[in-house]
């Protein structure tokens, strides 16, 4: 049986678990002090350390934040791997320069799923894909880039997920 949560810890947890869930990566402490009303970073911190101390979250070794990759991010039947974002070309969806993304390999997409795609000149890049008639676009989540338009890539996987490291 899991340990119980008081209901501060649970009103916490399930903030957490919707943010993943809308967003696919952790909340900063930040942001759950923000949207929780929570006063200071160090009560935030106090109630996170409380639900890693019972188990809910996990705090990986050498890291400043904490992290529980949900089963349901990586499929059983498929290989994943992570990879560590470059560049700024997805800020808009949430995805920064520095952060890693969780990806399933997989060499199929639906318009609008978030790829890793190799380019015909041999590079990766990671945008969001729309299928149109005669051509494929790569789509930035960046106003000030463009779309990158070709007729043909190689989808290398899905981005399922998104790990920040949380620098205060």
């Amino acid at each position: 049986m899991p340990p119980i949560l008081y209901p501060r810890e649970r009103q916490l947890l399930d903030f957490i678990t919707q943010f993943i869930q809308r967003y696919g990566y952790a909340p900063t402490l930040k942001e759950i002090g923000e949207a929780l009303n929570m006063g200071s970073p160090a009560t935030v911190h106090e109630h996170v350390d409380k639900l890693r101390m019972k188990g809910y979250i996990k705090k990986l070794d050498g890291t400043h934040f904490y992290i529980s990759i949900a089963p349901s991010m990586i499929a059983a039947n498929r290989a994943s791997y992570i990879l560590q974002v470059k560049g700024t070309s997805m800020i808009d969806d949430g995805i920064l320069d520095g952060d890693y993304v969780v990806v399933q390999h997989q060499q199929d997409a639906q318009n609008g799923d978030i790829v890793v795609a190799l380019l015909p000149n041999g590079l990766a890049t990671l945008k969001r894909i729309y299928f149109e008639k005669d051509r494929i676009k790569l789509m930035p989540a960046n106003s000030q880039m463009s779309p990158i338009i070709t007729t043909h890539v190689k989808i290398q996987g899905k981005v399922v997920g998104i790990i920040r490291k949380y620098v205060s």
